[in-house]
């Protein structure tokens, strides 16, 4: 469980602008965030009529507010 104030990294994935047939589309980023709440086990959707039930956390990343699943998130790598 991930405290409030706690310095976390939130994963995101990018989309390449320069693209081959042999690279992957997608980049994986992982940015620096502070968490801001705790939520717990919460409905969220993730797909466009799924909906699952997952660990969520409040984070502030890169001056905005966002809910993100835990599955998302990890403490820095030093």
């Amino acid at each position: 469980m991930y405290r409030k104030g706690e310095l976390v990294e939130v994963r995101e994935y990018s989309l390449k602008t320069n693209m081959t047939h042999d690279d992957n589309v997608w980049i994986e980023n992982w940015l620096p965030a502070v968490v801001i709440e705790w939520h717990g086990l919460t409905k969220m959707r993730t797909g466009i009529a799924r909906f699952e039930n997952l660990e969520v956390v409040s984070v502030l990343l890169n001056g905005k507010v966002r809910k993100c699943p835990t599955r998302s998130i990890r403490y820095p790598r030093e």
